[in-house]
């Protein structure tokens, strides 16, 4: 805030001292509460005062958008000014389903369907035509279905917003549109500049109005009836007929990965989760000793030295394993071990699936951050890792050694436990406990397949 508000707040100055509009533009759904706090700071400066040239862009296709409307009328509303919003689709639907499977989020900010989104542009058109006393709508929009609906949602009053095209597309319906008898305002939106800087502007708008369930690529196309192109969102929708809004063909974040659950992860952009995770953070002052563990007793021996963290240096020591260590966990491991083999097939990988996430994740990922110069994001960044590795070999000790099953020149897959009790060394280095996780949970994989290849070639010569 300190840094974009007074850079942004001088261009705005510079708009008005010109008298030209000036547009916030949208960007991805993870920044907008920091957009709407510097939209928010800038539009009530004083120094903008008597101007109605401030405006910014709303993205149709996040679900936050109507809300988003709420709050700007509200804003225009306590300022006692006018706002242009300009009203678009969205650009980064591929970005934003891709960054909310990656980050383990529990949904998606944006619709998955094209239909919700032309549904969800339609609702907004509508919140926006209501608010024209503080909102001055720009409708971005080459679908001529669009157009005559928002017509129809105008009714008899046809001022105070206005319809926008891109420079060189939607030439024939606007042509068609102001060759009438009404007045109905449409600005044309070109980019200006450079070929490096518009180049990527192009691409973008190249694979949107290329793609199949893009008005422009399929109103040129002579194969596709015209009742097709008229057909409004909430039919195609079909929610009468028993279909999701949501796409079939996407999973959840959070069930990406099918037969195991992906790692939750934490929406820095989400303002309220990221004041609950700066109050966990802030709240784990107590010192920390990190030393190798026996069942039952803490292991002595071998060197210690302390450990300097960025938020809290000093405040933890680390000692390192010896052999002695090892020679005191073996033995307890081994007069374990039947405990746990008598516990079932599917205890073991059911104990490593379940590993904390989300909530449960941020102390670990406190320590992590402490621990070593990573910040938050890379602190749940490791957690979140861990636990993929601890659920990925979880979920293939259950399918290789699971029940027996037909093989291929065999007559049977056999079925094992483990070759007995084990030792897994790591070394303290970045992101420590994803590496040791992940070598853990191979090792034992690796233990069972052993066992189950003995176990099967015995059988095979038999």
């Amino acid at each position: 805030m300190r840094e974009l508000v007074p850079d942004l707040l001088k261009l705005a100055q510079m708009a008005k001292a010109h008298q030209l509009n000036f547009t916030v533009d949208a960007e991805e759904a993870d920044r907008l509460e920091l957009s709407l706090d510097v939209i928010g700071a800038v539009f009530s400066d004083p120094s903008l005062a008597g101007w109605d040239g401030f405006g910014l862009a709303i993205q149709a296709y996040q679900k936050r958008a109507p809300q988003v409307i709420d709050y700007i009328d509200d804003l225009c509303k306590r300022n006692g000014r006018r706002m242009m919003v300009r009203l678009v689709k969205g650009a980064y639907w591929d970005t934003e389903v891709k960054r909310a499977q990656e980050r383990g989020l529990d949904d998606y900010p944006v619709w998955t369907r094209k239909p919700a989104t032309d549904l969800s542009y339609l609702v907004c058109a509508a919140q926006m035509l209501s608010k024209r006393e503080r909102i001055f709508p720009q409708f971005a929009t080459h679908n001529a279905l669009t157009v005559s609906m928002i017509l129809e949602l105008a009714g008899a009053d046809r001022t105070g917003f206005e319809f926008q095209r891109l420079h060189g597309m939607g030439e024939a319906l606007y042509n068609n549109l102001l060759s009438g008898n009404e007045r109905i305002a449409c600005r044309i939106y070109a980019p200006v500049g450079g070929y490096r800087d518009l180049l990527a502007y192009l691409v973008r708008r190249l694979l949107e109005n290329g793609a199949n369930s893009s008005f422009v690529a399929v109103a040129g196309d002579k194969n596709v009836p015209i009742a097709n192109l008229l057909e409004r969102p909430v039919e195609r929708l079909g929610i009468d007929q028993g279909k999701s809004v949501r796409h079939n063909q996407i999973p959840m974040p959070l069930a990406l990965y099918g037969e195991r659950k992906n790692s939750a992860g934490f929406e820095f952009g989400h303002r309220e989760s990221l004041e609950e995770l700066i109050a966990s953070l802030a709240g784990q002052t107590a010192k920390v000793d990190a030393a190798p563990l026996v069942p039952g007793r803490r292991a002595g021996g071998g060197r210690s030295c302390p450990v300097a963290g960025r938020p809290q240096p000093g405040r933890r020591n680390r000692a390192y394993a010896a052999v002695a260590d090892v020679d005191r966990a073996l033995p307890r491991a081994a007069r374990d071990l039947p405990v746990v083999e008598d516990a079932g097939r599917g205890a073991r990988p059911a104990r490593q699936d379940r590993r904390p996430v989300g909530s449960q994740s941020r102390p670990a990922a406190g320590a992590a951050v402490r621990r070593s110069w990573q910040d938050a994001d890379d602190g749940i960044a490791e957690i979140r890792e861990a636990v993929d590795f601890c659920r990925y070999y979880a979920a293939q000790a259950r399918k290789l050694f699971g029940e027996a099953e037909a093989m291929p020149a065999r007559p049977a897959r056999a079925t094992g436990f483990g070759a007995g009790a084990g030792v897994c060394l790591h070394l303290a280095v970045e992101f420590s406990l994803a590496i040791f996780s992940a070598g853990f949970g191979r090792a034992r994989r690796r233990q069972c397949r052993r066992r189950q290849a003995r176990a099967a070639d015995a059988a095979h010569r038999l």
